[in-house]
């Protein structure tokens, strides 16, 4: 399950959901991307396309804190 915050999908998982989310990455056959989403970077996503692209396309996207 997945929310939407100032227009990016932010995984909704609980701690124990993550680990699980994150092994079954870890084990798959395809390199993947989690990205632990702060203040921060939601500021630097605004003006940059690019790295808002980046965040979109990840396999996993979760509050960082």
């Amino acid at each position: 399950m997945s929310v939407e915050l100032l227009g990016f999908n932010i995984d909704n998982y609980s701690f124990d959901e993550a680990v699980i989310k994150a092994k079954s990455l870890i084990d798959g056959d395809k390199v993947a991307q989690v990205i632990t989403i702060n203040p921060e970077m939601f500021q630097c996503a605004e003006t940059d396309t690019n790295f808002a692209n980046i965040i979109k396309e990840a396999e996993m996207v979760i509050p960082d804190g």
